[in-house]
């Protein structure tokens, strides 16, 4: 029994181990160079607003964000998050990040109408 958590143990450091690869301590905007960020902001979001918004999820999530933060990947677990965000928007193809792009801005504009009702 105790060789079998040993081995789970192991696997789970692997994890972790191939995750600080993935989850490099980029954050969302530093993870697109400087030509498309500035591309992204003019033609995504032309018309932005932010406000703070709740985000339901399973404890399991949350404690993994904890511990990208606990861990130092982040300082803390929005930032976390965004980091995870960044290694997902990396992993796109170009289509792929047009497309999702695509449903940011319309997102986006939603936001920026439903606030300036207000």
């Amino acid at each position: 029994m105790a060789h079998n958590n040993l081995r789970e143990i192991q696997a789970k450091q692997q994890a972790i181990s191939k995750a600080t690869k993935v989850f490099s301590t980029k954050t969302l905007d530093e993870s697109i160079n400087e030509e498309s960020k500035t591309k992204i902001r003019a033609t995504v979001f032309p018309e932005r607003v932010t406000f703070d918004t709740n985000l339901r999820m399973d404890n399991h999530d949350r404690n993994f964000l904890q511990a990208m933060a606990s861990v130092g990947y982040a300082s803390t677990q929005r930032g976390a998050l965004k980091v995870m965000a960044g290694a997902y928007l990396d992993s796109l193809s170009d289509s792929e990040r047009k497309t999702l792009e695509t449903v940011i801005q319309t997102l986006e504009q939603r936001d920026a109408r439903q606030k300036g009702n207000k």
